[in-house]
């Protein structure tokens, strides 16, 4: 082969250089003064593949691997190399790098010091993508710039988001000179969760309409939700487990609290508190209490545990009638642990509570009495309030009149009557007074006031 068609061969744009050696069929591979070139130029419109920078070339076919083209370069064993390795854009669709799994193992790209210690890896299996340190010391971080934006520590196993983070202070810790720190968007929903400066928002902003709630300067959480929303099904906030707030609790709108057994266990509107609210209030309340007469031992008894202050009247309202016959309500104590009939008058000594046994009988006169609730002192004893008795002997328009022990209205002991003891013996000792005759009927109910004096006749 003559110089002039080997100068020929690797003549071009680059100019003529001279050569060494050819070899191959169409000069394949070519050895001169600076470079070693392999496969190059093989199709008459293919450039040289080389440029005054290049010293070793071998050429090939993009996406040739697996097909019948020969343009695969193949290296087998490792390749080592003390540079850097630059892979061009191949252009269209076609991947710069690509890591071939075999039948079983992993895909590697492991990273090394210069003393052969691992540092970490990239690899691959049939399933997943992994970025691993190799050991607990060693983070993963992702740079933009000069700046570390997203850390993960090998050592707490912590994330951290962010300018910067050198240290995560929680499994998920967002950082940053953006006063937009966190932010959540749902498939339905922008911004169902925000951070922004010094305000937490959840669900803020969910019509065109709605108050912006992160221009409120006094606001630093906030739960978005809708007015009645609990029986529309749709914009309640719900809390579980204790809530405690260490500050006050303004509420624009009021505050209703339900159990799963009770409407309104407590409800608070403009002026007006109500505790199981039953039935509306006066205009004139603004606390109120609601429960069941004769529901102490059942249902619906209101308790107000330790001291009760009043700095102005108690009202006593007598619902006519009361509730049934042998039920009452007003002063009631519990002392004692006697068994009694309900709707009888009881005194109480050393011995626990006794029936009074008639008005010309000197135990009961002076001693605290009571009228029995139940089957046990323990139920209650009302010492003063309104009782629901059946008192005999009645006639339409005895209210008002006053009531005393009954001695001989047939009523038995320990019964109350408006017809007052005359007979000489007979202690005399004011009761109450009678607020309903039922009618003429024998359920009445009395006002219970037992008067601290009394006189033998």
């Amino acid at each position: 082969m003559s110089s002039k068609v080997i100068a020929e061969v690797i003549s071009g744009s680059e100019g003529v250089y001279d050569t060494s050696l050819s070899v191959g069929l169409n000069n394949s591979t070519v050895i001169n003064n600076d470079q070693v070139l392999i496969l190059s130029g093989g199709g008459a419109t293919s450039p040289k593949g080389f440029g005054s920078d290049t010293n070793f070339f071998i050429s090939g076919s993009i996406g040739s691997r697996g097909t019948g083209v020969k343009g695969s370069s193949v290296f087998g064993g490792d390749v080592v190399h003390s540079g850097s390795v630059i892979i061009l854009d191949p252009g269209g669709t076609d991947e710069n790098l690509k890591l071939v799994r075999g039948s079983v193992g992993n895909n590697f790209i492991t990273f090394e010091e210069d003393t052969g210690v691992n540092v970490g890896q990239i690899y691959a299996n049939s399933s997943n993508l992994f970025i691993k340190g190799s050991s607990s010391g060693n983070d993963i971080i992702f740079r933009v710039g000069s700046s570390n934006v997203l850390r993960m520590d090998g050592t707490t196993e912590r994330i951290g988001i962010g300018n910067n983070i050198v240290t995560p202070a929680a499994m998920l810790h967002v950082s940053g000179t953006d006063p937009m720190a966190f932010r959540v968007d749902s498939g339905t929903r922008s911004k169902a969760i925000m951070v922004d400066g010094e305000q937490v928002l959840i669900l803020s902003g969910g019509s065109a309409t709605s108050y912006n709630e992160a221009a409120a300067t006094d606001v630093n959480f906030y739960v978005s939700g809708t007015i009645g929303g609990k029986h529309r099904h749709t914009g309640v906030s719900i809390f579980g487990g204790d809530l405690v707030a260490s500050g006050t609790i303004f509420s624009e709108n009021g505050l209703r609290v339900d159990t799963p057994d009770e409407l309104h266990a407590l409800f608070v509107s403009g002026p007006e508190v109500v505790f199981f609210k039953e039935h509306t209030p006066g205009t004139d309340t603004n606390w109120f209490v609601s429960g069941s007469v004769g529901g102490k031992g059942s249902t619906n008894t209101a308790t107000f545990g330790g001291d009760v202050f009043i700095s102005g009247a108690i009202y006593h309202e007598n619902p006519l009638p009361i509730h049934t016959v042998n039920t009452g309500y007003g002063d009631i104590v519990t002392i004692g642990n006697s068994s009694v009939t309900a709707g009888k008058l009881y005194y109480y000594k050393d011995t626990g509570w006794t029936e009074v046994d008639a008005a010309d009988v000197a135990d009961g006169a002076s001693q605290l009495l009571g009228i029995a609730l139940g089957t046990n002192s323990h139920h209650g004893m009302i010492v003063r309030g309104f009782a629901q008795l059946n008192i005999t002997g009645l006639s339409s328009g005895d209210e008002g009149k006053p009531v005393y022990v009954d001695k001989t209205g047939g009523g038995g002991t320990g019964k109350i009557t408006v017809t007052p003891p005359a007979a000489p013996g007979d202690f005399v000792r004011l009761l109450g007074w009678l607020t309903d005759d039922g009618d003429g009927g024998s359920d009445a109910s009395i006002y219970f006031s037992p008067s601290q004096d009394w006189i033998e006749l």
